[in-house]
Parts: C-alpha cells; sequence; structure tokens
C-alpha cells in the first residue's frame, strides 16, 4: 500500500482542492514561531527588517534596526523619539512605529501566545496612551481593522523584560499584525524576539493548517520553486510573434530560451536595433545592469530592490504590456514601439537561465499563447541543491536532467552502481569494482554527460566508495595511488567534484580496521584509518588537480541523539582532514543537528535526504518537511534521492516539493508547496476536482488504519472500499493523457493491495490469541502459522511456526523453523548489535499501542539467530516530522534458548513486559506485532513474515498484526 506518513498529506488535502491555484503570500515559518522575522535578523540591502515596515510621524524620530543593544541574536529594532506632536486631535498625534506583515490567522476561538522582549530608556509621556506599546490588530478577510489590543502600555527606563500576554482568535478575525511603536512620546525602545504560538503548538503546524484556508483566482500562473516576491496583474495578453535580445556571451541561456519557445511552437527572431515593432510582437529582452532598459524597468517595477540582492543566481522578471492604464510607459530605443514585453534581468548568465525556466512556467499556464503580466524578483537562499542519480534514473538521464533544469537544481551527485560499479563494489557478491580501470567508452560517456549538465548550470559530483573483497587497506600506498589515478581519469574529463564514500560499510561488515598493516598502524581505531586514507588521497589528488572540490561522506553519517561515544569519536577524528576538504555529506535532517556538525567535524554539513526512498510512492506523496532555518550559513548544498522511475509517484510532485524547498528552506511552506504541485499537475479545475476526490478517497485506506473491532467490520470496510475504488478509473480520461496513465498504475496498485490485505484477513485468526503460559500445550491449531514471503516474486518457502504466551511478568514466544539443510545455516554473529539479522534468525517487532495523543508511537525490535546472538533496539516514530529515532542502547534481560532437531531449528524466547514499558496485561488487552525469519541458508536470503508486508520491508508497524491476550 502505501507509506505511513501519507495520512498527513491525505488530511491535508479535504477541502482545500475546490480551486486550482493558491495562496502565493509565503511566509518564513520557525519551528515555534508564527511570526515572520520575529527576531528581527534577516535584512534587505538597506538594512531594513524583511517583512516588517518603519514609518514616522512625529516630528524628530527614527526606526531602525540596531546591533548595539539586543536580547538575543544580532539584531532589535531600535525606535527614537527626540519630540512630540502638540497637535490635540488625537487621530494627528503621531508615532514612531514598525508593523509587521499581516499573518493568516488559525479558526476562531484559537488561544494565541503573544510575547515580546522591550527595553525602555527615558520614554516620556504627556499622558494616555502615548507611550511605548505593543499592539496586536486583528483583520477580516478584505483585511479591514475589526479589533486591537494593546499588550503593553509603558514608559519610563526598564530593563530588558519578557511580556507575554494569552488572546484568542476574535468571530470574523481572518489576519492578524503586530506594532511595536513609540506613540507621541519621546525616548528609546528596544524590541527583540517577537513571538506567536498557538496554545502550545508548533507554528509549523499552524501554519499549514492557515494556509489552506487561502485560495487565489483560478487564473493565477503556478510557478516551482515559490519565487522570493511576486506580484501578478490584473491582465494577460496574447503571444504570437516573439523577437529577442539577449547577451551574446549567454550561450547556454540563449538556447534555453530557444528551447522554451521551440517547446510552445512561438517562431522567434532576433531584435533589431533599427526596427519597430508594432504591437502584436513579444519583444524579450535578457541582459544585466549594464543594459540601460532593463536597468530602467528595474529601478521602476522594483523600488527598493537592488542588483547586488539578486547574488550570483537572483534574477527578476517582468511581463507587461505597455500602453495599459495600468502601464505607464518605458523608455529606451530596444523596445521603442513595442507593447509586450518581457524582461529578464540577472547579474549572471545563470541568473538569466533560472529566469528563462520560470517564463517556461509562465507560458505553461497559458498553454503558449497568452502571458500573464507579473513581476518576479527572485533568488534561491541554498547555492547547491539537487539530486542523488542512481543507476535507474542514469539510464534515463535525459529525462532526470530536464526535471533538474526545469526545477533550478545545479547538482547531480553519483556514487555506487554508476559507471558499471566501478566506484564501488558488487553489494551482494561484495566483490570489488572501484579498483579496475575506467574504460576509454566509459569515459567517453561521462565526458557527453558533463556536456548535457554543464549546458544546464548542473555540476556533476562522484564519489568513490571503496569497498569489498579484497578490502580496502587504507594505510596502503598502493591502494591510495590507485583511486587517486582514478579520480585524476575523471579530473581529465571534466569532473570537479570528487570524493569518497564510507557509508553504510555495516552492511558488508567493514565496519571495522580489517587488514593487517591498518591494524598495525592504526590499532581498532576506524576514525584514524579513514583520516589517513582521506587526507593522503586528497593531498596527491590536488597537486594534479588544482581546481579540485573535494568530499567526504563518512561512515557515521546520521542523527546525533543517542549516538555511541565510538561513533562520535570517529566524527571527531575524521573532523581533522584538512579544512580544504569543505563537503562533509550527511543525513542530518534537524536544525540542531546541522548546528552541532561544524563542533563535531570541523566544517558544515552537506545534507543527503532520503525522504522519499520508502519503496512505492502513492500518487500524491507528503511534500518534504524538514528544518527551515538551512541556508548558505549553516550548509554547504542540500541534494534528495528521488524515488527510482518505477517507484516515484504517478503525479510526480516529489521532485517539485523537493525542489521548492531546496529552492529556500526559509521561505518554504511544505502544505502551500504541496497544494501548488497538485494543482500545478491537474492541469485544470475539473481535473483538480477529481484529484481532489481521489485524494479524500485515499485518506480513507493510507496508513492502513482499517476497523479493528473484529474481522467483520473490517472485512465489510475493505469491501466497500474497492467498491469506491472501482468508481475512478472511468473518470480519469479528463487527466492528460501520461497523468492519466500513471493514474491508472496507481488504482491498479491500490487494487491488488486491497485484494491481497482482503485474502489474508480472510484466512487467519484476526486477531492473533496470546494464551496463557499456564497449562498451555502448542499444536497445529493454536500456532501463528502460513508466514507470507515478504516478495512478491517467491512462491514458496520454508515452513514457520510460532505461538505467543504469558504470565504476569513476561511475553514467552516459540518459534519452529523448518529447514531441510541445517548443516547450512548461517550463524557467523555472536555479538550483540551486530548484523544478527544477516544470519538465519528470527525478527519480533512489537508495538504495545498504535499511537498516543500527538500521534507519535513506538515498536521494539528484536532479532535473534540460530545460536542465539541477539540485535536489538527501540523505535520511536515522531508522526508530525516523521523523524525517526533509534535507541540502540536499549538492551533489555531477555531469556533465550535456542536449540536443533530433525530438519529444524528452535528458538525459545521470554520478554519481561516491563522492558516494554508495559504493566502487567489484563486478558482482552492488545499489541500489535510481526513475527520475521530471514532465511539465509543456501544464500538466497529467503525472508517471510506472519503479517503481511506491502512495503517489501520489515519496518511497517502500521502492518503489524494485532494479537490479543486471552
Amino acid at each position: 500500500m502505501r507509506t505511513g506518513r501519507n495520512k498527513w498529506l491525505m488530511m491535508s488535502l479535504v477541502g482545500i482542492l475546490s480551486g486550482m491555484l493558491f495562496s502565493l503570500e509565503g511566509a518564513d515559518v520557525k519551528d515555534k514561531n508564527m511570526m515572520l522575522n520575529g527576531g528581527f535578523e534577516e535584512l534587505d540591502s538597506k538594512n531594513n527588517a524583511v517583512s516588517w515596515s518603519f514609518g514616522c510621524s512625529l516630528p524628530k524620530g527614527k526606526a531602525e534596526i540596531t546591533t548595539g543593544t539586543v536580547y538575543s541574536g544580532k539584531n532589535s529594532l531600535h525606535l527614537r523619539s527626540e519630540s512630540i506632536n502638540e497637535k490635540s486631535d488625537s487621530t494627528k498625534t503621531g508615532a514612531i512605529s514598525a508593523s509587521s506583515e499581516m499573518l493568516p490567522l488559525p479558526p476562531e476561538g484559537t488561544k494565541l501566545e503573544c510575547s515580546v522582549c522591550i527595553k525602555l530608556k527615558d520614554v516620556k509621556s504627556p499622558g494616555s496612551y502615548h507611550k511605548t506599546r505593543f499592539t496586536v490588530h486583528f483583520f477580516d478577510k478584505d483585511r479591514k481593522r475589526i479589533k486591537h489590543h494593546d499588550l503593553v502600555c509603558l514608559d519610563g527606563t526598564l530593563d530588558w523584560r519578557i511580556f507575554k500576554q494569552s488572546l484568542t482568535v476574535p468571530s470574523g478575525a481572518a489576519f492578524m499584525q503586530i506594532a511595536c511603536s513609540l506613540t507621541n512620546c519621546t525616548g528609546e525602545a528596544w524590541f527583540d524576539d517577537v513571538m506567536v504560538t498557538v496554545d502550545g503548538e508548533s507554528a509549523r503546524k499552524v501554519t499549514e493548517r492557515r494556509n489552506s484556508m487561502s485560495a487565489l483566482p483560478m487564473d493565477c500562473p503556478i510557478l516551482i520553486p515559490e519565487p522570493w516576491q511576486i506580484k501578478f496583474a490584473s491582465y494577460s495578453f496574447s503571444v504570437e510573434k516573439v523577437f529577442f535580445e539577449t547577451p551574446n556571451g549567454d550561450s547556454r541561456a540563449n538556447l534555453a530560451l530557444l528551447d522554451v519557445l521551440k517547446e510552445y511552437n512561438l517562431a522567434a527572431d532576433k531584435m533589431q536595433k533599427d526596427k519597430s515593432y508594432d504591437a502584436t510582437a513579444l519583444l524579450i529582452l535578457t541582459g544585466d545592469k549594464q543594459d540601460k532598459d532593463l536597468a530602467g524597468i528595474f529601478e521602476k517595477d522594483f523600488r527598493g530592490r537592488t542588483w547586488n540582492e539578486l547574488g550570483e543566481q537572483g534574477y527578476f522578471l517582468s511581463v507587461k504590456e505597455i500602453g495599459r492604464k495600468e502601464e505607464s510607459s518605458v523608455g529606451g530605443e530596444m523596445i521603442k514601439g513595442g507593447k509586450k514585453i518581457v524582461c529578464i534581468g540577472a547579474n549572471t548568465e545563470q541568473g538569466r537561465f533560472y529566469g528563462i525556466q520560470t517564463l517556461r512556467q509562465l507560458l505553461k499556464a497559458g498553454k503558449g499563447k497568452e502571458l500573464r503580466a507579473v513581476n518576479i524578483v527572485d533568488k534561491p537562499t541554498l547555492s547547491r541543491r539537487g539530486a542523488i542519480v542512481g543507476l535507474q534514473w542514469f539510464s534515463q538521464r535525459k529525462e532526470a536532467i530536464e526535471r533538474i533544469r526545469q526545477m533550478k537544481m545545479n547538482l547531480v551527485y553519483h556514487q555506487g552502481s554508476f559507471l558499471n560499479l566501478k566506484l564501488g563494489c558488487d553489494q551482494k557478491t561484495k566483490k570489488t569494482f572501484w579498483r579496475e580501470p575506467f574504460t576509454s567508452q566509459e569515459l567517453e560517456m561521462l565526458r557527453e554527460y558533463l556536456e548535457l549538465c554543464r549546458r544546464n548550470f548542473i555540476e556533476v559530483y562522484i564519489s568513490f566508495a571503496p569497498r569489498g573483497l579484497p578490502p580496502t587497506c587504507y594505510s596502503s600506498d598502493e591502494d591510495i595511488n590507485i583511486l587517486v589515478g582514478k579520480m585524476e581519469a575523471l579530473y581529465k574529463v571534466g569532473v570537479r567534484n570528487l570524493g569518497i564514500s564510507f557509508d553504510d560499510l555495516q552492511n558488508i561488515e567493514q565496519n571495522k580496521v580489517i587488514c593487517e598493516a591498518d591494524i598495525k598502524k592504526f590499532g581498532d581505531d576506524f576514525g584514524a584509518a579513514h583520516l589517513y586514507f582521506v587526507q593522503n588521497v586528497y593531498d596527491r589528488l590536488k597537486k594534479k588537480c588544482p581546481e579540485l572540490n573535494f568530499m567526504v561522506l563518512p561512515y557515521v553519517y546520521g542523527s546525533y541523539v543517542n549516538i555511541p561515544e565510538k561513533d562520535m569519536q570517529y566524527l571527531k577524528t575524521l573532523g581533522k582532514l584538512s579544512q580544504d576538504i569543505k563537503t562533509w555529506v550527511v543525513c542530518l535532517y534537524t536544525y540542531d543537528g546541522v548546528k552541532k556538525t561544524p563542533a563535531i567535524a570541523g566544517r558544515k554539513p552537506f545534507i543527503w535526504d532520503n525522504y522519499y526512498t520508502t519503496g512505492d510512492l502513492p500518487a500524491f506523496p507528503a511534500p518534504i518537511d524538514r528544518a527551515r532555518e538551512l541556508s548558505d550559513e549553516n550548509i554547504t548544498g542540500y541534494i534528495f534521492l528521488p524515488a527510482t522511475p518505477k517507484q516515484e509517484d504517478a503525479s510526480k510532485i516529489s521532485w517539485l516539493n523537493a525542489a521548492d524547498y531546496m529552492w529556500s528552506p526559509q521561505r518554504y511552506n511544505a502544505e502551500k508547496s504541496y497544494k501548488t504541485a497538485i494543482a500545478y499537475v491537474a492541469g485544470s479545475a475539473e481535473a483538480a476536482e477529481l484529484l481532489k476526490e481521489y485524494s479524500e478517497f485515499s485518506l480513507k485506506i493510507d496508513d492502513y488504519k482499517f476497523p479493528t473491532e473484529n474481522r467483520e467490520t473490517r472485512l465489510a470496510f475493505l469491501e466497500k472500499t474497492m467498491d469506491q475504488l472501482n468508481t475512478f478509473d472511468p473518470k480519469l480520461k479528463i487527466l492528460e493523457p501520461k497523468l492519466a496513465t500513471a493514474m491508472r498504475s496507481d488504482t491498479g496498485k491500490y487494487r491488488k493491495d486491497l485484494q491481497r490485505i482482503i485474502d489474508n484477513l480472510k484466512q487467519r485468526p484476526y486477531p492473533a490469541i496470546i494464551y496463557p503460559q499456564k497449562g498451555f500445550v502448542p499444536t497445529n491449531e493454536n500456532a501463528l502459522k502460513d508466514f507470507i514471503p515478504l516478495s512478491k516474486n517467491v512462491k514458496s518457502i520454508e515452513a514457520t511456526e510460532a505461538w505467543l504466551t504469558y504470565d504476569p511478568n513476561k511475553l514467552y514466544l516459540k518459534v519452529l523453523c523448518r529447514e531441510p539443510c541445517l548443516e547450512r545455516l548461517v550463524t557467523q554473529r555472536n555479538n550483540r548489535d551486530s548484523n544478527v539479522f544477516q544470519d538465519d534468525s528470527i525478527e519480533i517487532f512489537i508495538m504495545p499501542d498504535q499511537e498516543n495523543a500527538s500521534g507519535d508511537f513506538t515498536y521494539y525490535h528484536i532479532v535473534i539467530n540460530a545460536i542465539g546472538t541477539v540485535y536489538d533496539a527501540k523505535h520511536v516514530h515522531h508522526r508530525f516530522n516523521y523523524l525517526h529515532e533509534q535507541y540502540k542502547d536499549w538492551n533489555p534481560e531477555l531469556d533465550i534458548t535456542t536449540s536443533k532437531e530433525k530438519n529444524t531449528w528452535i528458538l525459545n524466547l521470554a520478554i519481561p513486559f516491563s522492558a516494554l514499558g508495559m504493566a502487567s496485561p489484563q486478558p482482552g488487552r492488545r499489541i500489535f506485532m510481526n513475527l520475521c525469519r530471514n532465511r539465509m541458508t543456501g544464500g538466497k536470503g529467503e525472508l517471510s513474515c506472519y503479517a503481511l508486508l506491502l512495503k517489501g520491508k520489515y519496518h511497517d508497524p502500521w502492518s503489524f498484526w494485532p494479537v490479543e491476550f486471552k
């Protein structure tokens, strides 16, 4: 079926897809603050606080950002007044003030908590409310003020103090605004850390909910990634003949523009300076600030913005029709006589290239026949962003590069199976290939690929994974020089980003010092071995390859939560690498982890994200939902691993959401991005309504949250759901053909999955029974049997039978594993928490409760091989942010015996209920479990389980089977 996290996205769709397009008024969302830039840390080119507007209506005073007096961070808001307005009319008293942008509100009755830090100096008031004020204003849907609250009204001198007050969203309120002011008084006031939270909930959750309430008119084009600032005009104009002017050196941007025009069958010619163009012509100008026409339009249409703000990859795009009453005329020889113009300005060709990608989306919205007038200024806050391209996607590399180009990503990352395994080894046989030289054909193919990427402003990153058999000797000059030679060969064909990956060495049991020379040099210090190897490879290669950018992916690459001391020491040791090695590739998804990395590794992290690698994706997977604070200031890049072409979502919105997030995590809103992507692929209002209906239906079946009262209720629900599913295929004809085909594939998968669930439910006890231990006799009738192959391609397996019993203190498990080849059992692991699951073994999953009030859940994982070696861990899954924490230090006292009989190996296990966080269970209490068998005899890896797992993996807690204490 589908991933557990999909419930979140389906809930978000209910009632929100009635229109094609959704609000483009974005907001920076901090983890615990609804406010936009509440700490005044983000500034524009004029040193004004982003998302705040300043005002001064007193004779002498100023509102400004200061660094001299702050409560936290680098900046605070400083208001200074030296005189008052003597007029008695209260409407003209005047103030020095700063007002926030309007914030969409959660529903009426929601409790808000507002807080602010304030410092005062000699604030003198003529009386009444003419003082330092901190005010919350409420507005209706038409942005008319309906109510306000003064949370602070003070004068005098005061050191930094935090003020808090709870408010309730009033009836009719749709927006709120914060105002900090000195109202007709003198003195100085400082404001910092303005916060608005919602009754203990995270602001992100509230922001997602409030953004679901608003929608733009149907005719607004959808742009992904969402631009920094965008303002649509109320009109569109037709596109017929196109004339363009681009800088002479912009070969790549020029080619991109021609490709876009060709895509929409628009004939185009270069503009000529001595020619006038009639009103039917569309003139497209691209260039930089040296172009007087572009500079004039930028100054007129984007007041307050500067060319420097655009940086290396930013751009502005102006689409307008000169002569309309909405538009004034613009001078300049190049557009003299022309009325329809598109201007794309940027400091670099890359910026103009991205502006052209936005123009493509504007043309897409008008089906190539019309353009909506708009002003856009845009730039990323992450300079390096891209996709990990595996073997499956490399075989479709033209399509992959096209997606990356259109979504304004600028790097591709390769390792593993790339280049015929010559970056690493065969994961199944462990045979090493990284020592083998590249063939001339491989290098020529790579050269062509590099040129394809170069034309699209995409950098290629290639990382070697030296591992396998024979094992890598990290102290060996021979191995070091082999790797240097292979990297040099890639450098010569144009690769400038090279590195070494040590990830997942534990999967081939090479996560330790192995060769004798290494043991002699490093002892058991794995970090020292990797430090020596990487530094020597880099030093030798750098001498030959001066433009080299080097990277390393450490063996320990995940969260720092509950990290063992030896793993932390490994990171700190490897972190002693030369500071010239700047790219440290890790899978860190929280801001806390990102902040800790420089102290641990000596450099900022480069993030690898596996968000979408969860097996077959649903048609509309949940949007990527990671830390919002990420930028060039704290990471060196961000890449995501897309699902394989066979497993990706039918809608392909996973790429859209990932690109939107990576363009600017600080401006990203998951809910809004998700809705925008849905509308983008729908193509029409009718299609959007169908997708809404389909998504609402999917809500009922994703996560396997079917009724659990009894078999009959569950079965009736499933059969009704199947009937509803069958109504969708005839409706799909209104979709664009490719999307319709993909959606039929999606409904087909649902149909097969539902039928398997129905058949499975009819064939086995529901719930299964845990019998009292006293007097229990195991029989065929009371056994858990008929285990199901994990792979759909496996038709038969060796039989497994199990029995569950209990007493007041412990849960007991007995498992019989039929095995005709006992002498060939794989039992290589004898250390606790080693890769026991790679042996002949039984895996036990126990979830005492499906979820708590917050939606989080905990389950326990125990693996025991045929000689009694244990792997055990506790897993905590956070439903809202999808973070999964694994606690390998969960090591309960287990009673284990294993034995062998004729054609059978046997496991007996006793688990204390206290280790599972449970009290002594009463009859009727239910828990959720799965029992899985790894049969490795013969090396084929025959995997089976009691509960049906449709995702192809054991860690699927929503598919665990209910078992009841009798």
